[in-house]
């Protein structure tokens, strides 16, 4: 499976600590092997501006959000939980 990210997911990511990017590593490394993974706590996200919007967890505090194309999947945002319920509401 091919995945590409938004330059706002990159931009997410750099802001993180350290702990943050490893546990992002083992999400990937994860989520590549098995996308649907029970540990991952894949939630597909009702918008009404993006059919394919789905959402997997990082750690307890912070969630990926993600984009799945037919041909790949984009890595939308890396935000905490509270960034990530704003979005899902104007979503």
């Amino acid at each position: 499976m091919k995945i590409t990210h938004h330059p706002q997911f990159d931009k997410d990511l750099q802001k993180s600590n350290e702990r943050l990017i490893n546990l992002y590593e083992k999400t990937l490394s994860l989520f590549t092997s098995d996308k649907n993974h029970p540990s991952l706590h894949t939630k597909h996200i009702s918008c009404k501006r993006e059919k394919r919007l789905f959402s997997i967890r990082v750690s307890q505090s912070h969630r990926i959000l993600y984009i799945d194309y037919e041909t790949h999947i984009e890595l939308f945002r890396f935000v905490d939980h509270d960034k990530y319920d704003r979005l899902i509401k104007r979503c």
